[in-house]
């Protein structure tokens, strides 16, 4: 979740979310859920923008993070 509640919101802040180099998609919610993914790393890169889409400057954060694959018990 993208939260902070000490900074108080004039209306809904709106967001660029970028799963690795797939095309960034515009949100107003403060949450994604991502499916398909396949095993191994991958980035997401979250970007504040204001109401034109520009971006706020040092309003980025990147993740990385890793799909491990499920694991194949005895057989």
């Amino acid at each position: 979740r993208i939260t902070n509640p000490a900074i108080p919101v004039a209306g809904s802040p709106n967001f660029l979310v970028q799963l690795d180099t797939q095309s960034p998609v515009s949100t107003a919610t403060t949450s994604q859920t991502f499916y398909g993914l396949t095993p191994g790393a991958h980035t997401v890169t979250v970007q504040l923008v204001d109401a034109n889409s520009v971006p706020v400057p040092d309003s980025t954060v990147t993740v990385q993070f890793f799909i491990v694959a499920p694991s194949q018990g005895p057989q």
